[in-house]
């Protein structure tokens, strides 16, 4: 798959280097030429199956919010789709293996980290929209504020709730695999439809690995088997290592957590306040200070920013009413460039009336500017998908 070559993209923007390769695509790093500001630009080939960038830029379009990357543009250049976005910081994956940890977070850190990844999970679910793909390097430090971690990677992002009626959608086997095999949670790694518990059961998972540097299905990740062969070995494991077992050795607040989050209904709303309290009463039980100064901030000698933490989504908004990136009519602008983008997709997806049905949901509804479908349609392997129905019979 050919890099892409073009230097400056939409006369405006400068690629300068190249920050990471994925299955999906490239991330560089990039220069507003016009206005000297550093960006960020995502690359996805046109003839991919997933095009998950226009979704993505949908979604964080109608998410604006406190800890979620702020979208700048969105078009197509050349063989490619192109979303630009702000420059941020190191994912706390890239972190989390740098000589300062060593592979292994410190508790006062992990904790910290809980604590502002449920807030941003408890603000997108307010918004009727759930990430499908809670991992470290979808979770990265600020540029400049490098003590706010964002949620990023909006790809798989789906509405499981009407935002116009309030209707959630129905628990079912979709017989799609969404997510890193290594954080999904037991229902999305059965294909089951994922709701807001899934998210948080991914966190938990996340958690503990970065406390731990282990969960016991990672050694199924790196044996050559096949794929669906992989994925039920890994659920099997999850099922098994029960969060008192998953969680030995560190603090009980762990285990009560992952505990929590596994038995809610597909539907049940979250308790975000008592969840918070859990990671709140470790640092109070270790005499910790949810101060905002993580060892990566510590390290570099970085003084925090003395608005960091009474900064939330609604002073974000107030204070953010203005982007200093474009004026009004630049987001009318970019908001037709998506919304005629996911017509169009959404159109290609009406002889599958399977699929469709599924797509067809609400979306979020943003001001005047509402857009009535999305399509976030990713194909799926028919193969993959029957061994899944096969090792994984839906339940009722």
């Amino acid at each position: 798959m050919s890099k892409p070559t073009k230097a400056i993209i939409f006369n405006k923007y400068q690629i300068k280097k190249l920050i990471a390769a994925t299955h999906f695509g490239w991330l560089y790093e990039g220069i507003n030429i016009r206005e000297k500001e550093p960006v960020a630009i995502k690359f996805e080939r046109k003839v991919s199956k997933f095009n998950l960038l226009e979704s993505e830029a949908y979604f964080l379009f109608s998410l604006k919010g406190f800890g979620i990357p702020k979208l700048i543009s969105y078009g197509k250049s050349g063989l490619f789709n192109v979303l630009i976005e702000e420059l941020l910081g190191l994912s706390l994956q890239s972190i989390w293996n740098t000589k300062l940890y060593k592979n292994k977070y410190k508790l006062k850190d992990v904790c910290m980290i809980a604590l502002q990844c449920i807030d941003r999970l408890e603000y997108i679910h307010t918004k009727d929209v759930i990430h499908r793909d809670i991992k470290p390097m979808n979770l990265t430090v600020g540029k400049e504020n490098a003590n706010v971690i964002y949620l990023i990677d909006f790809g798989f992002a789906h509405k499981y709730r009407s935002s116009r009626t309030g209707k959630h959608i129905k628990y079912k086997n979709i017989k799609k695999v969404l997510g890193s095999m290594r954080y999904l949670s037991i229902n999305a790694n059965k294909g089951y439809e994922q709701s807001r518990r899934d998210d948080l059961e991914s966190l938990g998972y996340m958690l503990v690995y970065l406390s731990k540097n282990y969960l016991p299905w990672i050694e199924y990740e790196k044996q050559k088997i096949n794929k669906m062969k992989k994925y039920k070995l890994v659920c099997a494991s999850k099922i098994e290592n029960i969060p008192e077992i998953l969680c030995a050795g560190l603090p009980i607040e762990f285990s009560e957590y992952l505990k929590y989050v596994k038995n809610l209904e597909f539907e049940q709303e979250p308790n975000y306040n008592y969840m918070r309290k859990l990671f709140l009463d470790v640092l109070s039980r270790y005499n910790y200070q949810n101060d905002f100064m993580f060892s990566w901030i510590l390290n570099k000698k970085t003084k925090r920013g003395s608005d960091t933490k009474s900064l939330d989504n609604k002073s974000y908004s107030k204070n953010n009413s203005k982007n200093k990136y474009g004026r009004q009519n630049s987001q009318k602008r970019l908001y037709n460039i998506i919304k005629k983008s996911l017509e169009k997709e959404r159109a290609r997806s009406q002889d599958d009336k399977e699929v469709h049905k599924i797509l067809n949901f609400d979306t979020l509804e943003e001001d005047k500017n509402n857009m009535k479908k999305i399509s976030n349609r990713i194909p799926i392997d028919k193969q993959i998908e029957k061994k899944l129905e096969n090792i994984f019979p839906k339940k009722k």
